[in-house]
């Protein structure tokens, strides 16, 4: 068709023929015709298609398509049909462009997956050896029936009937098949417990003491004569050691169980320590420590647990006067205790020195005047009072005197007298010379 201004446009595909003709006039032939003539193809426009992934729910499931340019129709088939699928599978989906000017078409496939169907399967309670479970479970909407299987411990299933063969733990699962539109059902699993029976264990004889042989203990049973497995920290052999044992007694029975956990206790042995009295000693003497010990066999050791002693390789001696506890003491080992401590308490004095004083005769010079002193053993300080202070006088007088040994091993004192002579003075007096007997004259000395 020509518009205005002689433009020419489409309104579909095929062969287009334009003719051009001119009238003649007063001067001029009409021109000769001329004519061309073409083919007319549609325009393309591209095709996207959507929501091809989808799950079955019973009802038809379409795809969706837009264009571009946008609004074109479009024509979708699936696996070359125009109706729409609605069992799970795959699909060849094709959507073509239905449009007297464009063109276009695009393939993709759908893809309605199985829907998901789920199992009821109620837990099972614990059971006895004795007990039969009827079994039954809701599947789901593939209509399949839900089949039973043990798939763990002893137990058989027949005509939907759970029955045991022996105690333990039994797994029972249940299943369901699929089909075209359904997934099979995620298997569902009960896990129980079976017993045997129960049967009561007392153990006895569980405090003992070591003595170098093995120590077991006792067991009974209600129902009694039951056999009863004793392990003693997961051994069979009965212990000899000192410990804490822990003792699990179990009933091997093919129809009872039953066991009883306690704790088997032997006692370390005792020992004593027989360590003698030591007598009385002055700070100047030395001794030899002995004593004998217990089972162990581990050596009696000793410690200054009160008073001015020491202890160096089994030698005691003092560092002063006074009361002096030793401690004889001896470790335990895996099978004995600690013994009890032996103490010896007895009285250290000081040993005797001789004090002689000196310098007891001084004169007042208006400075304090102090005694001297010395010692056999020599050397040892001495600490000095007069008249009972330890202030050392200045004034002329007679004091008494006592020098007493400040030593921690070594004791003793001396008594005397302190004697201050008055010292000499003497007068410095000018003579005045001649005078006038009506002279007044200032004496000074």
């Amino acid at each position: 068709m020509l518009g205005p201004g002689d433009a020419l446009a489409f309104t579909g595909v095929g062969t287009v023929t334009v003719r051009a003709n001119q009238a003649g006039d007063d001067l001029h032939h009409p021109a000769p015709e001329v004519a061309h003539s073409f083919p007319v193809t549609k325009a393309s426009a591209t095709v996207t298609l959507g929501s091809l992934s989808q799950t079955y729910d019973g009802a038809p499931k379409a795809a969706t398509a837009t264009t571009h340019p946008a609004g074109r129709t479009v024509v979708i088939t699936y696996d070359d049909s125009v109706t729409l699928p609605t069992d799970a599978g795959f699909y060849a989906v094709v959507g073509t462009i239905n449009d007297p000017i464009y063109q276009g078409s695009a393939s993709r496939t759908l893809v309605i997956a199985k829907a998901q169907q789920a199992i009821t399967f109620d837990a099972i309670p614990d059971k006895t050896t004795t007990d039969t479970v009827a079994l039954s479970a809701t599947g789901g909407g593939s209509g399949n029936p839900v089949t039973f299987a043990v798939t763990g411990g002893p137990a058989t299933i027949a005509a939907g009937v759970l029955s045991f063969t022996g105690a333990g733990s039994v797994t029972v699962t249940a299943s369901q098949a699929g089909n075209t539109n359904y997934e099979a059902a995620p298997s569902v699993s009960r896990t129980f417990t079976v017993t045997k029976a129960a049967a009561t264990v007392t153990l006895g004889n569980l405090s003992q003491t070591y003595d170098g042989t093995p120590r077991s203990v006792t067991a009974s049973t209600s129902p009694s004569g039951k056999t009863v497995v004793l392990t003693y920290d997961d051994s069979a052999t009965p212990p000899t050691e000192a410990g804490f044992y822990a003792v699990v007694g179990t009933i091997s029975d093919p129809i009872y169980q039953g066991s009883a956990s306690r704790t088997l206790v032997i006692g370390k042995a005792a020992q004593a320590i027989t360590f003698n009295a030591i007598p009385d000693k002055t700070t100047t003497d030395t001794g030899t420590l002995s004593a004998t010990g217990g089972g162990s066999g581990n050596p009696v050791t000793f410690a200054v647990t009160n008073g001015p002693a020491t202890i160096s390789d089994g030698v005691l001696s003092f560092t002063g006067a006074g009361s002096v506890t030793i401690t004889a003491s001896q470790t335990g080992n895996a099978n004995y205790d600690a013994a009890a401590n032996v103490s010896r308490t007895f009285t250290v004095t000081k040993a005797t020195a001789t004090v002689t004083l000196g310098s007891l005769s001084q004169t007042y010079d208006g400075t304090p005047k102090s005694a001297t002193a010395t010692t056999d053993p020599a050397g040892k300080n001495v600490a000095f009072t007069y008249d009972g202070s330890a202030t050392a006088p200045t004034n002329a007088g007679s004091y008494a005197v006592v020098g007493t040994i400040e030593d921690p091993i070594y004791q003793g004192n001396a008594n005397g007298t302190l004697t201050i002579a008055k010292a000499a003075q003497t007068i410095t007096f000018n003579d005045p010379g001649p005078q006038l007997a009506n002279a007044t004259v200032n004496l000074s000395a």
